[in-house]
């Protein structure tokens, strides 16, 4: 399957009006910890500086970082009356610290206002995190859009397949138990030598049922398009999935091994069957 180049051109510079609670986090936490993935930017529709759009998305995402860290780094909100009404989502991965996790949440709105400025809504994948705002309430609704990043290297044989299908599916099952909430991660070995690492999260918005459904869709859409590729992720609505053949997992410190390949991103999004 043919791959365009991964994009990682930023868009003009925010203009957001920062609230004093971020600028307090950027204060606290100068440094970012996370690698920015992927992004999209709803720009069907615009908001002007000083609106009450801009203020109701300064409160929803006020509310998300305020609360997210303290419970277990997840949290919803939302803001005004329609048409200005703002929803926000955001969540951690499950195997961070809230330090990290308000970290994250910092880099992933500077970096969305870089990226999609004044668009009424926007989203990012980020390493560690995940934030979403809207002006339509998406919040508890299983999202059935998402794109592929794969490595460009790759491994032949049935037996790197079969291996990333398995681990994919038994983290998939782990995921699903309520006191895992969504987030499971593990390793395996391919070979003698080598070894394969993954991770599977849904977000807690939204019901056992469609985690399921999400994670099924994704880990079958990966096994399809990319089962050569030394790596492959899926950034979903409401769920992400990823594979890798070096340990990619924060572990509440930084990744223990930096990227080791180019990432490319295949040309269409896959809507998964609900």
């Amino acid at each position: 399957m043919k791959c365009n180049s991964f994009p990682l051109i930023p868009k003009r510079a925010s203009i957001f009006l920062p609230s004093l609670l971020l600028l307090l986090f950027v204060v606290n936490f100068p440094s970012a910890i996370s690698t920015y993935f992927w992004h999209t930017c709803d720009n069907s529709s615009t908001f002007t500086d000083g609106s009450t759009y801009s203020t109701d998305l300064n409160l929803v995402i006020n509310d998300l970082f305020r609360n997210a860290p303290q419970s277990s780094g997840f949290n919803t909100s939302s803001h005004g009356q329609s048409p200005n009404k703002v929803y926000g989502l955001v969540q951690c991965n499950g195997n961070i610290s809230p330090l990290n996790c308000s970290k994250c949440m910092v880099e992933a709105n500077s970096t969305i206002q870089e990226r999609c400025t004044n668009d009424m809504g926007g989203r990012i994948w980020l390493d560690d995190c995940f934030l979403r705002y809207e002006h339509s309430n998406f919040i508890s609704t299983l999202d059935t859009n998402g794109s592929i990043l794969v490595n460009v290297n790759s491994i032949t044989g049935e037996v790197f397949k079969s291996t990333t299908s398995r681990l994919l599916s038994n983290l998939s099952n782990k995921a699903y138990i309520p006191a895992n909430k969504g987030f499971a991660a593990g390793s395996t070995n391919y070979s003698a030598s080598g070894m394969l690492y993954g991770s599977v999260q849904c977000w807690r918005d939204i019901s056992t049922q469609d985690c399921r459904k999400c994670l099924d869709a994704a880990t079958t859409t990966l096994n399809k398009c990319c089962s050569t590729n030394q790596g492959a992720r899926f950034l979903g609505g409401s769920c992400k999935v990823r594979y890798e053949t070096y340990s990619f997992l924060t572990l509440l410190s930084r990744p223990l091994h930096p990227l080791r390949a180019p990432l490319q991103i295949l040309p269409q999004l896959h809507r998964l069957s609900q």
